[in-house]
Parts: structure tokens; sequence; C-alpha cells
């Protein structure tokens, strides 16, 4: 029986996809596998593009699926869905996890790669009741069944971020029941990649934070369209980086003129200057609700267009 690592590494040579092995190597996490009690963590060498990276995923089980020596932690398979209702019932009970309601999926993203130390830590740290989590890399995939779940998560965040000296970043998907739990992961991944691109550096985020983000990203293309062609009306790539971040920061201040100044570390005279500047070049007044609200709208659709443009681009040289 050949050993996992062989496996790999002949399927890697077959896809021309360069995987690496092992926790601490620097790379995109792929997925992990169990080998007699060993975790095997497998990452991509180079920048992927989500397809690629299901297709990795996919490629990498289909290799090991006739071994009869891995598996991936049950978690994953129930995130994605692969569980029968039999499967994930019987995981639930093993974990302790009981009831219809109440499940929610968090992602924990770290600023690096975690260690062997930092992951032992880690499991410590998340090891509770009504708590599952499994992970690799910088990414850490926790399921959850609290009423506290919000204070539970902000503690050990900060715990983490305290004690390692490092971002740590949380998103935490819908409140679903036990047969929609892959639901609540995909809204977690959708959140994290907003959150990976918000222009105020958050650390956190839900659907109750991030409404407007949320519901422009999940429009159909058709309602997309349309709020893209009204967005370039406002010429939006005329706006540079200080005039982009002063509007977002005046937007999470809720259009407060001193709030806004004040954690920006400006007079509120510059504020006024850069709002003025913002207004000639894209015809909006954020001191002006019902304009502010549009240019939140426009701004959401003309980066999900950017991102979109890129992930198009990216995939122009998929297998």
């Amino acid at each position: 029986m050949r050993r996992i690592e062989e496996k790999i590494k002949e399927w890697e040579k077959e896809s021309g996809i360069p995987l690496l092995l092992g926790a601490d190597a620097e790379g995109i996490w792929i997925d992990s596998f169990y080998d007699r009690g060993r975790e095997i963590v497998v990452k991509a060498a180079a920048d992927l593009t989500e397809r690629e990276i299901r297709l990795v995923r996919w490629g990498v089980e289909a290799a090991l699926k006739n071994e009869g020596t891995s598996a991936r932690h049950p978690l994953w398979s129930i995130l994605c869905g692969e569980c029968s209702p039999e499967e994930q019932q019987q995981w639930l009970e093993e974990w302790g996890l009981k009831g219809e309601t109440g499940y929610r999926v968090a992602c924990f993203h770290f600023q690096s790669s975690l260690d062997q130390w930092h992951r032992d830590a880690l499991g410590v740290l998340l090891e509770e009741e009504g708590v599952v989590a499994a992970g690799a890399g910088q990414e850490f995939l926790v399921l959850l069944k609290r009423e506290d779940w919000s204070k539970w998560i902000h503690d050990r965040q900060g715990t983490a971020e305290a004690e390692w000296m490092m971002r740590v970043m949380v998103t935490i998907g819908l409140s679903v029941e036990a047969d929609q739990i892959a639901v609540s992961y995909r809204d977690a991944i959708d959140l994290m990649r907003l959150l990976q691109k918000d222009p105020l550096e958050r650390r956190w985020m839900t659907d109750e934070t991030a409404e407007l983000s949320v519901l422009i990203h999940r429009l159909t293309p058709e309602a997309r369209e349309i709020l893209r062609v009204r967005a370039e009306a406002f010429h939006l790539e005329e706006l540079d980086e200080e005039e982009w971040h002063t509007a977002a920061s005046f937007w999470n201040h809720n259009l407060h003129g001193s709030q806004t100044a004040k954690a920006l570390f400006i007079h509120r005279n510059t504020l006024q200057y850069r709002l003025e500047r913002i207004r000639k070049k894209t015809g909006l007044d954020l001191r002006v609700y019902e304009e502010a609200l549009r240019f939140q709208i426009a701004r959401e659709t003309w980066e999900l267009e950017q991102l979109r443009q890129r992930g198009k681009s990216d995939s122009d040289d998929t297998i």
C-alpha cells in the first residue's frame, strides 16, 4: 500500500499544478487528510483561482479514494455537503451537538500560517462544548451551536491576537438548521472574501455587519449588471486611495463629521475638503444621506466588478 505523499505527488505530476505538503509550507491551503492518525496538509505552491482549488481538492481526493488509508476530517465533508444525512447526524451526535436549529460556521483567517505549536494551542483554545474545529495553515473553520456564539468567538479572536501578536480575521455564517450547515459555511467563506478586500481593514464580519456588501454580492447577474452600468456614471476609478478611505470611514461613522475626522486623525475642515473633492469627481455629495447611499451601492458594485474581472483574467490560464 503506497504512502499518501507518493500518491499526491503522482497526481501533482499528472495535473501540472505544483503542490506542497506540510502545515508549515508557504502556500494556499487546499485540504487536510489523515493517515493512521497523522494529518497531512496539502497546499498549492502558486496562486490558484477558485476553480483550480476545487479541481485540486477533487483530484487529490479522487487519487486517494481507493488507497483505503486516508480520510478528510469529517467536518470538511459536512461543510462541503458531501456527507449523507445519516452520516452527518452520527457525527453531530458524536460531537455532542444536538438539536435541529442554531448552527453557525465561523471562518478564522490568520495573518500567517500557524506552526505546530500554535495549531496545538489553537486546538486547546477552541476546545469547548458546542464547538468543532478543523483547519490548517492560515484557515480554520469552526462549527458552533451556542447561544453566546458572538461573545465566544470575539473572546477567542482577542486571545489569539493578544498572545500570538498577529492579526486574525473572523467571519460568521448564517444561523441554520442541521441540514443546512453547508449553507452557513458558504456564507462564511463569501464574507471572508469581502472582509479581505475591506477598505476599513475590519477583522470581523457577519451578515448583520455587512448587509449592503452581502446584498449586492448575492444579487443575480442581471441585477448586478444594472447596478454596474449605473455605477459607471460616477467615475469611481478617478478616486485616489485617500478619498476611498475617507468615504468608507465617513459612511462607517454614520456621516458624522466629528467622529470621522477623529478616526482619520484630521481636522474637520480637511474632512470637508476631501468630501468636496469626492463630490466634484463623482457628482455625489456624501453629506446627503440619499447620495451617500447611492455612492455605497456604486462602490460595492464597482469593487465586485473589479474582483470579477481579476478572477476572469486568472481563469483564462486555468487548465
